[in-house]
């Protein structure tokens, strides 16, 4: 039992990790707009979105979308589910699970799950189903019509980009890919886009903000075809990225996930729920069911989840963080028998991703600006075992985000017996050391273009206008540096006021009292063990 929501949370977490919404004017028709030949003295923008934000779509025998009844997209996203046509069948088994203390439920269970991720699970060579695509936008924002728009999941709101950065929209451009497709091939997608975006505005170099995921894909970019795209880069914007990957999915490929009873029974629903009385009330819940015989399912449905999906995915892999790759393949020691064609794939990207560095000090040597906006002290979410180790923004650790910064532990302080500062910032008048002392931001690779929101979970960073405005702002030219404007200091306190008079409800509460109270009194068997007495 103490496995059953941390697996489905991880991947739920996963799949949601970045999300900002663009908004759609009615437009029916395409328009066309003037080009400036590269005169206008602002290089177009190219948003990199992140993990599971754009809109993917069914394709027909010709390889065109699929429209539906309603003139939209016939849309494939894997977490768009019937719930009750997802629940209806495992009802019995939950039931007699419950009350025969036998495993009645992984059958159907693991089957539900083969079917609900049908739509990102790649074939034997890495690549993901032929009959779905992300629905690509090749031109600008201005021409794009109304249907296009909405199918563009993965950034800002046109009308603030437009209005913040003094970016128009015949140079706003938006890349969108399969998070769970190949990942070699949305990289050299990605450069043809840009090459792309050049020859239409007439500009020699382009802009990109990478938020999370897309960083992954700006390390293969670099690594495989700095021929092509070094000088043609103006800003490198990066908006809390992975470009080292994530711990969480080390942790996934690892099955390795939180099973203390403190994690489950206590803080891992409110944390992830927000405090809502529903969190609660599955903390109650879970004392329903006898660990020792959920503990077999979930082990099940691990097998499932890793051994047939995540594994042969290329764009997963490029979120294991470059110092776990070796760990992770001693684990699965016949993933390169089995898989041939996926290992030359990840262990190439595995060898873009050490090389990142110093990619992008070529790319700063041919003229590329480059920026950097990561969070910290939010520990990772509470899936899994020693979260609290981390410093992190709930789904990226502080390192691969800040491009190399200096952490503690969650809970401490940074003390010079912690850590070998290996200083990139080497002058001793600047101070890049957060002022409750938990990052320092001089081992960073950038430490002078970099700016870190404390206690921000990454979440909810769209929430957070001031990471929203920083961005744009830089794009715009409104900051060029850490010193720049004095309403972005290095170090940023966070804020998220979408839940300030959202946690204490009286509901969240009782349900939070009576969860205690059944565990203190009566462990795992909770309510069981209340109505036998």
């Amino acid at each position: 039992m103490k496995r059953i929501i941390a697996i489905i949370l991880s991947i739920s977490m996963l799949f949601g990790a970045f999300s900002l919404t663009i908004s759609a004017e009615e437009t029916g028709t395409e328009n066309q707009y003037p080009i400036c030949n590269g005169d206008c003295g602002k290089s177009p923008v190219i948003i990199l979105h992140g993990i599971s934000q754009s809109t993917l779509a069914y394709l027909d025998e010709n390889g065109d979308y699929v429209i539906d009844e309603y003139g939209g997209y016939k849309t494939a996203q894997p977490f768009e589910l019937d719930a009750r046509s997802l629940i209806r069948p495992l009802i019995l088994p939950i039931f007699k699970t419950m009350f025969l203390q036998k495993d009645y439920v992984s059958e159907p269970l693991t089957e539900a799950v083969r079917d609900i991720l049908k739509n990102i699970t790649s074939d034997e060579k890495g690549m993901p189903p032929q009959n779905i695509a992300a629905v690509s936008v090749n031109k600008s924002y201005a021409e794009c019509n109304a249907l296009e728009r909405s199918a563009i999941a993965s950034s800002i709101s046109a009308d603030y980009f437009s209005a913040r950065a003094e970016v128009k929209e015949d140079h706003a451009y938006f890349f969108c890919y399969n998070s769970f497709g190949n990942a070699l091939d949305i990289a050299s997608d990605f450069v043809d886009f840009i090459d792309m975006v050049k020859a239409q505005t007439g500009h020699d170099k382009v802009s990109i903000v990478p938020i999370s995921m897309g960083a992954t894909i700006i390390n293969t970019a670099m690594g495989k075809y700095m021929d092509r795209i070094g000088n043609s880069i103006d800003k490198l914007v990066y908006v809390i990225p992975a470009a080292n990957g994530s711990k969480l999915v080390t942790n996934l490929f690892e099955k390795e996930l939180a099973t203390d009873d403190e994690s489950l029974y206590s803080t891992m629903f409110p944390t992830l729920m927000k405090g809502k009385w529903t969190a609660y009330l599955i903390n109650i819940a879970l004392h329903l069911f006898n660990n020792e015989v959920l503990l077999g399912i979930i082990d099940n449905l691990l097998d499932v989840l890793v051994d047939e999906i995540v594994i042969k995915n290329t764009n997963l892999w490029a979120l294991i963080p470059y110092e776990d790759f070796d760990r992770i393949l001693e684990i699965h020691p016949d993933f390169a028998e089995k898989y041939p064609n996926i290992y030359s794939q990840v262990l190439e990207y595995h060898n873009y991703q050490g090389d990142r560095y110093a990619n992008l000090k070529t790319l700063e040597a041919n003229g590329t600006k480059i920026y950097d906006i990561c969070e910290s002290d939010y520990p990772l979410y509470c899936i899994v075992p020693n979260s609290q180790f981390y410093n992190a923004d709930g789904l990226i650790h502080f390192e691969s985000s800040s491009l190399g910064g200096t952490s503690c532990v969650i809970g401490s302080t940074l003390q010079p017996s912690d850590y070998v500062n290996e200083r990139v910032c080497t002058n001793p008048e600047h101070n890049h050391i957060n002022h409750v002392r938990t990052v320092d931001l001089s081992t960073a690779l950038f430490p002078e273009t970099t700016w870190c929101f404390y206690g921000q979970s990454h979440k909810d960073t769209a929430s957070n206008s001031a990471v929203i405005c920083l961005a744009l702002d830089i794009v715009g030219d409104k900051v060029t540096d850490i010193y720049s404007n004095p309403e972005y200091p290095q170090f940023i306190m966070a804020y998220d006021w979408q839940y300030l008079d959202y946690d204490l409800t009286s509901r969240a509460q009782f349900f939070k009292k009576w969860s205690d109270r059944l565990f203190g009194m009566y462990g795992n068997r909770g309510i069981f063990e209340l109505a036998r007495r």
